[in-house]
């Protein structure tokens, strides 16, 4: 079962408190019943929701499970919590400053063909 990923605001991920709430999280955003969800990681029902869920008997996540889990709920809401956690930039910021120095690129080429042909002007222009 792979879902397309689906977006989820960089607000809503820097709200969850933890990495259970992210895992919670993961879970809800997919829309599917975390029973399918289980079967889908090989995990019993139950433990998962102990997984996901604080309470009295919370169990981990296996970490091994956490690319499988994203690919099967169709987000990385995990992921980005880690990154945003840990006060990395998240992807959308990363991919709005690649085009943001992209187009400052192309505008410094501009300059620098204007400035090549004004030198080349004053070069005929002086006797």
């Amino acid at each position: 079962m792979n879902k397309p990923v689906t977006e989820v605001s960089d607000d809503i991920v820097r709200e969850l408190p933890d990495m259970r709430a992210a895992l919670r999280a993961c879970v809800m955003f997919s829309r599917l019943k975390p029973k399918a969800i289980a079967y889908e990681l090989g995990l019993d029902p139950s433990h998962l929701s102990k997984m996901i869920n604080a309470g009295d008997d919370p169990r981990h996540f296996p970490p091994n499970k956490l690319n499988l889990l994203m690919q099967v709920c169709g987000n990385e809401i995990p992921l980005r919590w880690l990154l945003l956690s840990r006060g990395y930039p998240s992807p959308r910021q990363v991919n709005e400053l690649e085009a943001e120095n992209a187009q400052l690129k192309a505008e410094l080429e501009v300059v620098r063909n204007d400035r090549r042909l004004m030198v080349n002007i004053f070069k005929e222009v002086r006797p």
